[in-house]
């Protein structure tokens, strides 16, 4: 049982550096409404997503995945389907090049509901992700499961 966390673990932190060296090669647009609490748009745009993280969160909350904020991606398509939960409320959510969202985000208990302008038509969700325990780790899916699974991008 152990071999098998630990090849799980290691799989998904393959993923994870694999995703970190890819968006390392590229720069992350953001629109002008994350210029509320975060630092400026212009220097966040040349960060990895690493770097990204350690701007917003201190270590213990990247590496919490009990805390929505940070950067959650789905296995094995860590660049396809993604998502990042700032703590000014701001998330992007990537799920394929064709349908990427933004906007702002409340918590309400184990509910992420997403606000955007572009709305929720033939998309992966209704605006509504989960965040739920699994009884060993903590992910953000959909209500159904069925198109959005989210890990916390630190795992």
């Amino acid at each position: 049982m152990k071999k098998l966390a630990f090849i799980i673990m290691a799989v998904f932190a393959l993923s994870f550096i694999i995703t970190l060296i890819y968006d390392a090669t590229r720069a992350v647009n953001y629109s002008d409404s994350l210029n509320d609490d975060t630092t400026e748009v212009e220097e966040e745009s040349k960060h990895s997503v690493l770097d990204l993280l350690l701007l917003e969160l201190d270590s213990d909350e990247i590496y919490n995945d009990s805390i929505i904020y940070g950067y959650w991606f789905q296995p094995h398509a860590a660049y396809e389907v993604n998502a990042f939960f700032h703590k000014n409320g701001v998330f992007e959510l990537k799920y394929t090049d064709e349908f990427v969202r933004s906007g702002k985000f409340v918590i309400e208990g184990n509910v992420i509901l997403l606000n955007t302008d572009e709305g929720w038509e033939n998309g992966p969700c209704d605006g509504r992700l989960f965040h739920r325990h699994n009884g060993t780790n903590f992910y953000i899916a959909d209500s159904k499961e069925q198109h959005i699974f989210l890990v916390k991008g630190s795992d």
